[in-house]
């Protein structure tokens, strides 16, 4: 539209219940003879640029995300008798969602060379982590996986990218960003109960939190003219 740019899109994900599970469910002491069934989600992702001179363009993206938990943590099962702590999984794991937007600059200092600045933010929601629960309402307690977990990470980025050059191209990128959450791993109850301490009721870094972070990609092209002999 005019000088900007414009990108609209969404994803479907759909996913199919196995089927046979009502009969599982009816026997399971883990569950209530319930199966949620077949899951879909609508995600809708937008994004834009528009230049602000004849040097300089902003750009912006939001998008929402699904991914469905990994199969073992849906339909793990004891290959053995049942015992305190262990961790089973559970077939009415629903989706986990992320909500992540940028905005950012970019700026064209010279014909090769452009420099971009973009700030980041996602959410995550109903990330996988364990939890007890009583058979049959026994004194039995085993561990089930559930959608029960949230994290955010936020950040920025200062790219410098050199495109055009007849021998050497590449970017070089400083991040500087956090994550936080309550958990950092999917079976984080597990361990608390093993080593008997307490379950974290609060946010803290995650295991993958690098503060700062400095990566660099160099590209070299050898025109056919040149002919350089090796050794």
């Amino acid at each position: 539209y005019g000088s900007m740019i414009a990108s609209l899109g969404f994803r479907y994900n759909f996913f199919i219940q196995s089927s046979g599970l009502e009969e599982v469910a009816l026997n399971d002491d883990l569950g209530s003879g319930i199966i949620l069934g077949d899951r879909t989600r609508f995600s809708p992702r937008i994004g834009f640029s528009y230049p602000i001179s004849d040097k300089a363009k902003i750009h912006f993206n939001y998008g929402h995300f699904y991914q469905l938990p990994s199969y073992s943590f849906m339909y793990d099962r004891n290959t053995t008798a049942a015992s305190a702590n262990d961790v089973v999984g559970n077939y009415n794991l629903d989706y986990e969602k992320t909500i992540q937007y940028s905005f950012g600059v970019k700026y064209a200092v010279s014909e090769d060379y452009s420099v971009d600045l973009s700030g980041y933010f996602k959410d995550e929601f109903d990330k996988i982590n364990s939890t007890n629960i009583r058979l049959g309402g026994g004194a039995l307690v085993v561990q089930r996986y559930e959608n029960r977990d949230y994290g955010r990470s936020r950040g920025f980025e200062v790219t410098i990218e050199k495109r055009g050059g007849r021998l050497i191209n590449g970017e070089v990128n400083y991040t500087y960003a956090f994550a936080y959450g309550k958990q950092s791993q999917a079976r984080t109850t597990y361990f608390s109960d093993f080593y008997l301490s307490q379950e974290s009721l609060s946010e803290q870094p995650m295991d993958n939190d690098v503060r700062h972070s400095f990566n660099c990609g160099v590209q070299l092209v050898i025109p056919e003219t040149m002919k350089p002999k090796l050794f």
